[in-house]
């Protein structure tokens, strides 16, 4: 084994281990709330009905479920290693999904990252999940006929309908795929077939449609609209349908923005894009446009690593130590979602930039036929990225 194969994998065993760690100092609101939903299935109720204390769609649910009967002897701090466990291996596909398109740097430099950590470890949400099983399903769908919709491209929107039935980030998605060159019917069926998918995830627990509708669909877990606090008063963010309406104009304007950038390319970007515009940010959250840190490094990203990383640590529903000073923390959310402006303005220029210089191949064919594998290894993350 040469050194650099030692170095990867002493990296990688650092930020297992740092997870684990993570999930043995206690666990939060989050948790409890996973705990009360595993156990629901014991009682054989609709999980929807029962508790507002679940909002997402049923896969999830399924595998707390598994998890609750598994450590159900050995209490809830089992209960939370278990999960922890299970994303830091949802980790590391990431991680491996990034070595492949981009080499290890780009993937070790996800896995080390502490923010993603954190929320893995400590706060065990699963918006990795979520994003792993999109990014398979994308690339499914980019294996495919271009502009076509054959059995790998239909499947793929199968997969990213999944997706959406374990945790709906990426929600908006679908309509970025229809903004891409294509005929009609293809275009259509891309919104159509994942949001099916996910609507019909909630067939099973219809009887509570009104508490699915609410706790589910129309949830968000703080009206705090980080980016427009910076320029609106606080009860143009909170009580108002504004933060909204910025919120799904300004995807739509990104998505059609980047309609040209390979399929990988513009959903590391949509996770970007889905943090800094947020009508709500919460602590997991924060983790969500690591990946694309990771494929996207500038000073933004480096900035905003920093700073979630001590919010992170001295945040009360956090790691809370104690601070030096008090937080504010929407104050603090407005300083990481401008951040996360500013790191997604710069990766726009970038690509604008690269677009112009591609000198025999529109930049779209490139970055697909890189994608493809046909380019060497340097090339591909020179010309990728």
């Amino acid at each position: 084994m040469n050194l650099r194969a030692v170095a990867i994998a002493a990296t990688l065993v650092a930020g297992i281990l740092f997870r684990f760690w993570l999930a043995t100092l206690g666990y939060n609101y989050d948790v409890e709330s996973y705990w009360i939903v595993g156990h629901v299935a014991d009682y054989n109720v609709n999980v929807y009905e029962v508790t507002a204390r679940y909002n997402y769609g049923p896969v999830w649910f399924l595998l707390l479920t598994a998890f609750a009967r598994a450590t159900s002897a050995m209490g809830i701090q089992a209960f939370h290693l278990v999960i922890a466990i299970f994303l830091t291996a949802v980790d590391v596909g990431i991680a491996l999904f990034l070595r492949k398109r981009f080499g290890w740097i780009v993937a070790l430099l996800f896995f080390v990252n502490p923010v993603s950590a954190f929320i893995t470890g400590y706060h065990s949400q699963f918006d990795n999940l979520a994003v792993l099983i999109g990014l398979a399903g994308l690339e499914l769908y980019r294996s495919g006929i271009e502009r076509s919709l054959d059995r790998r491209r239909f499947v793929g929107l199968l997969v990213i309908g999944v997706s959406l039935m374990t945790k709906h980030i990426l929600i908006l998605l679908p309509l970025w795929l229809a903004l891409r060159p294509g005929p009609l019917k293809a275009r259509l069926t891309a919104v159509g077939l994942p949001l099916g998918v996910f609507v019909a995830g909630f067939f099973p627990f219809l009887s509570a449609w009104e508490e699915i509708v609410d706790n589910v669909v129309l949830y968000q877990s703080q009206r705090n609209a980080p980016l427009l606090g910076i320029f609106l008063p606080e009860a143009a963010t909170q009580e108002s349908v504004i933060p909204m309406i910025v919120f799904v104009t300004a995807m739509i304007a990104i998505g059609y923005a980047v309609r040209a950038q390979s399929l990988i390319t513009s959903a590391l970007i949509y996770l970007v894009a889905l943090v800094a515009f947020a009508p709500a940010m919460a602590n997991q959250y924060l983790a969500i446009p690591i990946a694309a840190a990771a494929v996207f490094p500038n000073i933004a990203f480096n900035a905003y690593t920093i700073a979630a990383s001590a919010f992170l640590s001295f945040s009360i529903d956090g790691l809370n130590v104690r601070a030096p000073v008090a937080l504010d923390r929407n104050g603090v959310f407005s300083l990481l979602a401008l951040l996360l402006m500013i790191a997604l303005g710069l990766i726009l220029r970038r690509e604008a930039t690269m677009q112009r210089s591609s000198d025999s191949r529109p930049m779209l064919e490139v970055r697909e036929y890189a994608d493809r594998g046909c380019l060497g290894d340097a090339a591909r993350e020179s010309r990728v990225r």
